[in-house]
């Protein structure tokens, strides 16, 4: 279709890349091939020590779309993606891990569905390769409504488990300005569980979505990503930082013109992010063993977590373990 524009390409997709060179090129040339080209991307060197900006650097000598955006140090997932939105062109802003990819209609279904009726935010499905465990919920998209309505409302409260991955979502460019304004307080390096805190703000800054119920990203499970890490250490720096971005979701729930913007839905919206924040983060050690006792952290972690949230998963998970403790004791 279009050819991407040197000004204004309809959309800017952001890779913030961190060793990720077995996994870079299937990204890269999803998006190369799309039915609909007027696009650019933008790759973040995120200072890794693989080969993967180099790989990207090839890709941007034979395309002009993708561009490379360089940085004097790890900044971490979180400012890599505002480097890149800081440094985009597109009408529209897609977040995308370089090692995940998207079908290749994508970008022609979004474009056609905004092309005249513009909206802020736009959501669609999400593909897990390797198919999860039957026993995982799947995601839920907001409904689509005639009428309008509050953004944070729909997304957090009316679905039972939103997709709070940065997967399946795309921005009009003003709103992730407005986003990454409103967080301009978070200076320190975020990797875990970013998302859901730039998701946050967005939507608190929206007024208009719509949802495409089309899985049009691919998730693949890659057990070396950062939040995949199974170190002991790691898993403690990652509960650290859910515990900052659920202070900080506290924080954007009493910025006074959110307040005006949303009403009484920004403090709940906020209340069931904290909630679900806490209830994953018990879950951050439910894998890996008390480094002093060396007893494994499982039952502790499914405890915890359904004290913050109740959920009939956690007591079938309680069953199967004291199932399988049982037959193994046989």
């Amino acid at each position: 279709m279009n050819s991407a524009t040197e000004t204004t390409p309809f959309l800017s997709i952001i890779l913030p890349t961190y060793n990720v060179e077995k996994y870079i090129d299937r990204c890269i040339e999803s998006c190369i091939n799309q039915t609909f080209d007027d696009i650019e991307i933008v790759v973040v060197d995120d200072c890794g020590s693989d080969n993967s900006i180099h790989i990207a650097e090839c890709w941007a000598k034979r395309d002009q779309r993708v561009r490379v955006i360089k940085y004097q140090e790890n900044q971490g997932t979180f400012l890599a993606r505002k480097i890149g939105v800081k440094n985009s062109r597109g009408r529209y802003v897609l977040f995308l891990d370089p090692d995940d990819s998207l079908e290749l209609d994508t970008v022609k279904t979004l474009y056609l569905a905004t092309q005249n009726d513009p909206k802020d935010i736009i959501f669609f499905g999400l593909r897990i390769v390797p198919k999860p465990h039957s026993l995982q919920l799947s995601s839920k998209l907001p409904a689509n409504s005639n009428r309008q309505s509050n953004i944070l409302s729909s997304f957090f409260c009316d679905i039972r488990n939103p997709p709070w991955g940065i997967a399946g979502k795309m921005y009009a460019r003003h709103i992730t300005n407005q986003a990454f304004e409103k967080l301009e307080f978070v200076e320190h390096r975020l990797v875990y569980a970013e998302d859901t805190l730039f998701i946050f703000a967005a939507a608190a800054v929206s007024s208009t979505y719509l949802s495409i119920d089309k899985k049009f990203y691919i998730h693949y499970k890659n057990p070396e990503s950062i939040t995949e890490a199974a170190d002991f250490n790691t898993l403690k720096e990652n509960y650290s930082q859910v515990t900052s971005i659920i202070s900080h979701v506290k924080f954007l729930s009493m910025d006074r013109q959110l307040r005006d913007l949303n009403g009484c839905h920004l403090v709940g919206a906020s209340a069931k992010v904290s909630r679900d924040l806490e209830s994953t983060r018990e879950l951050i050690f439910r894998n890996s063993y008390d480094p002093d006792t060396l007893r494994p952290l499982y039952l502790k972690s499914i405890l915890a977590s359904h004290k913050a949230k109740p959920r009939l998963s956690t007591f079938i998970k309680v069953f199967m373990y004291y199932v399988t403790a049982f037959r193994l004791k046989l």
